[in-house]
């Protein structure tokens, strides 16, 4: 026990060490930014250079101190999505270098070396490392005979490394300040971008994504779907169901001030709007899915009723000045409940008819990863829309995991996820500290929520979904590193 005090005490000693002298570069970036702005440069090469200069120390340093900066860095970017990207898709890979892969690697970086501050060289043991490892074998062993190799490979790739993000989660956040900073994120960050929605509707804006103008065009939409900074309004409601989950669950809170909860209420509300706007019916019932698990939790049914309420007024607010919405939002709704309604519900249904066709040829280890867009078109039911046969994607996770890893694939795939959501449930039931419970307990159904949406718009690879994962494994190593501290006996001095 000594030896690992005086172990902490020199990572803590040579961590303060780097902050001042972070802080002592910086002060001298800012005078000499400062001098040559008013006497010598002005020349915009000058600014690049020492706005360079401030901001690389900055994220190179400040991040191994505290990497759960680099983790609110990969929340924000994940919410610019296309706004944040460096280069696009070029032939048969599917993958854009974006502003979030910079974060991802300068955070994974400033984790490492976080930890050997720390002098910690052993990772966290968790009951998700078996079940994920197992996962990753099976889509390593179908990159064997994908019909798509390129694309197969990179999204091989990109779930690996969603699992590190969970790993940088668990091993980064190892206090409950530290927790409160990433889930304020959580909570502001949807909040910001469903402004941008809201306006995005009221105006009719042109930056639309293309494809979504003439979809709804097409599909004789009365109201276009907003997708914000997204170019997809299904990707763009499962980023803002965080900003309603996350302070919804956090509202219970009894200890919260007024300002807090107002705060919180506001985000809820500014985030519900702007789910309402991208008329994702994948969004709107993951969301309402998640927020019922959370008060039956809290066995506070009041709480959801004055929700739904709130949304509902609001919307009728909305629709003073476009009276269509209203029709349009009805419409949508209603279509939830009668899959052959529209073309989009029934084409859902086709595409999962195809998953089945292709995985009874393939029943043991399916078609490889992404195997479904390119065989596809050799499985498309003929009652697929017209519309949409250009649409390929499974849009349905476990049929898209049945259709490409098979009853293996699927098997372990359940395994890994119920292992995820058990010890989620597990855990948040057995918690001492009281907020603590209640985060488990938010993050826990927004995972669940998660899983409702890929039922509809599978995104394995969803940036967010994995850091969820991982605030699910760390806060239980926060609830018992509290109660330890908790437990300590108070020595006196003089005693022993």
């Amino acid at each position: 026990m000594l030896i690992d005090t005086l172990e902490e005490q020199r990572g803590k000693i040579n961590l303060q060490r780097i902050f001042w002298a972070l802080v002592a570069f910086e002060l001298l970036a800012l005078a000499i930014f400062f001098i040559g702005d008013q006497f010598y440069f002005k020349n915009i090469i000058f600014y690049v250079y020492w706005g360079g200069a401030l901001l690389v120390p900055l994220f190179l340093l400040v991040t191994p101190i505290e990497p759960v900066v680099g983790l609110q860095l990969m929340f924000i970017t994940t919410g610019l999505d296309f706004l944040a990207r460096i280069t696009k898709s070029t032939g048969s890979v599917n993958f854009n270098f974006t502003y979030f892969h910079l974060a991802l690697l300068l955070t994974f970086i400033s984790t490492f070396f976080n930890l050997l501050l720390k002098r910690r060289t052993v990772i966290r043991s968790t009951n998700l490392w078996m079940p994920l490892i197992m996962f990753y074998l099976v889509l390593a062993m179908s990159l064997i005979y994908t019909p798509n190799f390129p694309d197969g490979a990179m999204t091989f790739v990109r779930i690996v490394v969603m699992g590190l993000i969970a790993l940088i989660v668990i091993e980064s956040v190892d206090t409950i300040k530290k927790l409160k900073f990433v889930l304020w994120g959580m909570i502001l960050i949807p909040a910001g971008i469903s402004i941008l929605t809201i306006y995005q509707l009221m105006t009719q804006g042109s930056f639309y994504a293309s494809k979504v103008t003439k979809l709804a065009t097409s599909l004789g939409i009365a109201v276009y779907r907003s997708t914000g900074t997204f170019d997809n309004p299904n990707k763009l409601a499962c980023f803002l169901m965080i900003g309603i989950i996350v302070p919804f669950g956090l509202i219970f809170e009894k200890k919260l001030s007024r300002t807090v909860k107002l705060i919180l209420a506001s985000a809820i509300l500014l985030s519900s709007v702007g789910i309402l706007t991208t008329f994702s019916r994948a969004g709107w019932v993951s969301t309402l899915f998640g927020l019922a698990l959370i008060v039956a939790i809290n066995k506070k049914w009041s709480f959801y009723v004055i929700f739904v309420s709130m949304v509902v007024l609001m919307a009728l607010v909305m629709s003073i000045k476009m009276p269509q919405l209203r029709e349009a939002v009805f419409d949508r709704f209603t279509s939830i409940f009668d899959p052959s309604s529209d073309s989009s519900s029934s084409s859902r249904l086709s595409l999962i008819k195809s998953g089945i066709w292709m995985w009874q040829d393939h029943p043991v280890l399916g078609v490889g990863i992404r195997g479904f867009p390119t065989m596809y078109y050799d499985y498309v039911d003929p009652h697929m829309p017209q519309i949409l046969l250009e649409v390929n994607e499974p849009h349905t996770l476990f049929f898209e995991i049945l259709a490409e890893e098979g009853l293996v694939g699927l098997i372990i795939a359940v395994w890994l996820f119920m292992t995820i959501f058990a010890y989620g449930v597990k855990t948040s039931l057995k918690m001492n500290n009281y907020y603590l419970r209640l985060a488990q307990g938010t993050c826990t159904a927004l995972y669940a929520a998660y899983h409702v949406n890929f039922a509809l718009a599978t995104d394995l690879t969803n940036n967010t979904f994995w850091m969820t994962v991982g605030l699910m494994y760390a806060i239980p190593f926060l609830d018992k590193k509290a109660t330890t501290v908790e437990d300590v006996p108070v020595v006196e001095a003089g005693s022993g």
